[in-house]
Order: structure tokens, then sequence, then C-alpha cells
């Protein structure tokens, strides 16, 4: 229990890439959920979980295809277009069952 090593990087893309391994290794599941309007890198680790297609698409065929992107909750600007106070945290509902389905795939190993 607890933490056993400690991985230095050089930047917070170093940090995505081994966090999106140790996921790996410690799960054995490739599967990553992230947030959409998510920025993790340019390593093709991070570039995976980043969703801004002006990084991504000149590399999508080199795209290992493993991350989900999930629309980020927020009540200033709602990706359903609803309004805070008469939406009853739509989002949040709607997020917990895209989690949900993935992680019935038993595919997912971090988010």
């Amino acid at each position: 229990p607890g933490m056993a090593r400690v991985v230095f990087g050089l930047s917070g893309s170093d940090a995505v890439e081994a966090a999106l391994k140790t996921a790996r290794i410690a799960t054995s599941r490739r599967g990553v959920l992230a947030f959409s309007g998510g920025y993790h890198g340019l390593g093709y680790g991070a570039l995976n979980a980043t969703s801004g297609r002006l990084f991504r698409r000149r590399f999508l065929d080199q795209l290992g295809g493993f991350v989900e992107h999930l629309p980020y909750p927020s009540c200033y600007r709602c990706p359903w277009g609803l309004e805070r106070g008469t939406c009853s945290v739509e989002c949040l509902s709607r997020l917990r069952a895209r989690v949900i389905h993935a992680a019935e795939r038993n595919s997912v190993g971090a988010v």
C-alpha cells in the first residue's frame, strides 16, 4: 500500500506519458477516458488524450485510438445547452452514464 516509487519528468507531457504507461501496467487495460477540450501534450500517448483536432489531424493514422473523449461538465458552457438551476445537473448524470458504459466494457485503465 502507498506509493513505493516516484518518476520525475521534465514536463507535463512527460507526466502524462508516464501516467498512461503506469495505468496500463497496473490495470492491464489500455482504455483511457479524457475530457474534450483538454490538452495533455504532443507525445503520442498524450496526443491521444488531447482532444483538439488542430494538434491531432496530421497524426490520426498513427494514434492508437484508445482514448474516449467525454464532454466536460460545465455550468458556464454546458455541452448540452442547458441552463444552471434548471438542468438538475444533467451533465453529471450523462457523464456518469458514459463512464459506467465504458467501465462495463472492462477496458478502461485511466481517467
